[in-house]
């Protein structure tokens, strides 16, 4: 009886770190968690794209680290905050993360990275991992596992937004002036 529960507990463990495994998307060339698309703006010029994605970052809380209007293109620091990991206490945290954001004829680029965690009592580090970097005394596995769920539900959730807020901008009827 005793070997059964323990390899129920076994297969516990394993079967959250396998569903942790494909959460957030790493890309290939820098292995670090990134949400990376070229998107299609019909009819808007960079100076408009440009304006349109400065707006969006400031309204999602984006402090500018650097922009240049000439390339249309500009950084900054932006945070997903996130409940806390475990089922009692007060631990909520934080994933501060890069967004870089360019425009061009026609089209934009985003680029979300470098994303880091940090809490009162666990500044894990990258969110990458699918061990607990901090250690699991501070977040369990499946707390872990939670943040970095909860940090993907709500970048896809950011990402979309941004796609639909420029794509209302470029198919605003006020401002197509082909009539």
């Amino acid at each position: 009886m005793r070997k059964i529960g323990t390899l129920i507990i076994g297969l516990a463990i394993a079967g959250t770190t396998y569903a942790q495994q494909n959460i957030l998307p790493v890309d290939e060339s820098t292995g670090k968690v990134t949400y990376m698309e070229v998107v299609e703006a019909p009819g808007m010029n960079p100076t408009e794209t440009f304006q349109e994605l400065k707006k969006w970052a400031a309204n999602h809380g984006c402090t500018l680290s650097s922009a240049d209007g000439t390339k249309g293109e500009f950084s900054c620091k932006m945070k997903v905050n996130y409940p806390n990991p475990k089922k009692t206490g007060t631990d909520e945290g934080t994933i501060s993360y890069t967004g870089h954001l360019m425009a061009k004829d026609g089209r934009y680029r985003f680029i979300f990275t470098d994303f880091m965690h940090s809490s009162k009592s666990c500044n894990g580090g990258d969110i990458k991992p699918l061990k607990v970097p901090c250690g699991s005394s501070k977040i369990s596995i499946a707390g872990w596992a939670r943040v970095r769920k909860e940090t993907n539900t709500k970048m896809v959730k950011l990402v979309n937004d941004l796609k639909k807020t420029i794509k209302e901008s470029a198919n605003d009827p006020s401002k197509n002036d082909d009539w």
